[in-house]
């Protein structure tokens, strides 16, 4: 396509779009502003536009750019684009880079929304630097929402995670997570996992998992939740006594209760 102007007002400009498909006229009025600067320590720059379209149409865009004498460097930009029927488009991007330090990063993520409000699409983040690396991903595709998240430390450290929820129209939704951890200081590691499900009537069900380890001790938790009464269980051992606790609380309608029980290395009873 190509833009004809016809008049500028103002700082507003109104142009006529010639689309290539059929060469139909589309009358649209918007602004374009825009700033620089440049110094001993470098430059930067940043700059946006709105355009209304007669068919309803309204699109809007910025960017940005950071440049350091050093070689250093930020920039990004996004665009955005609202159609009449309600339905709707957005992009972003960006990346930048640390001279001194060597770190760097880059986002990426598009998204649209259709006229009946049904969102997909994904997005992308990576950060890398002397202590270590990131990097998370976020989709969304018919109700679902998937995030994954990987951290890696220059001494051995690592985290993974990945949370799923999914929405459906009657207002039921499940929800899952999933992770682990490791200190590599340390050599404590921890993983947790759970799942829970919510009715469209609201009552709620699920189950989650932790169990954690280190030098020292030993911790394991269960918790579930089913009619309306939430049991979480309890087990942590001293690895260098042998002591250890077992434990259960239970909460209900109206009802709450708790047992506990310390014993040593040989099994017997201790007091807590």
């Amino acid at each position: 396509m190509f833009i004809q102007t016809i008049s500028r007002t103002k700082g507003v400009t109104v142009c006529a779009v010639l689309a290539l498909s059929g060469l139909q006229p589309v009358m649209a009025a918007g602004w374009a502003r825009g700033a620089a600067v440049r110094g001993p320590n470098g430059s930067a720059a940043r700059g946006g536009y709105t355009v209304r379209q007669s068919n309803g149409t309204i699109r809007h865009g910025s960017g940005y750019s950071i440049q350091g004498v050093n070689g250093g460097y930020a920039k990004g930009s996004q665009s955005n684009v609202h159609y009449a029927d309600g339905s709707a488009q957005s992009n972003h991007s960006g990346s930048g880079y640390n001279a001194r330090t060597g770190a760097s990063y880059s986002s990426t993520g598009s998204y649209t929304k259709s006229a009946t409000g049904t969102v997909s699409g994904s997005g992308q983040t990576t950060v890398s630097g002397a202590r270590g690396t990131y990097s998370s991903s976020t989709s969304t595709a018919n109700g679902t929402t998937t995030h994954t998240t990987s951290i890696s430390g220059a001494k051995g450290g690592s985290y993974q995670g990945q949370s799923t929820l999914t929405k459906s129209g009657d207002g039921s939704a499940q929800v899952s997570h999933s992770s682990s951890a490791y200190n590599g200081n340390t050599g404590a590691s921890i993983t947790k996992t759970a799942d829970y499900s919510k009715s469209a009537s609201g009552a709620v069900t699920g189950s989650a998992q932790t169990t954690a380890s280190s030098a020292n001790l030993r911790y394991s938790g269960a918790t579930e939740t089913a009619n309306g009464t939430t049991t979480h269980q309890t087990s942590v051992t001293n690895a260098a006594t042998g002591n250890s606790y077992q434990g259960t609380t239970s909460v209900g309608p109206g009802q709450l209760s708790h047992t506990g029980t310390c014993t040593n290395a040989s099994g017997s009873v201790i007091p807590c």
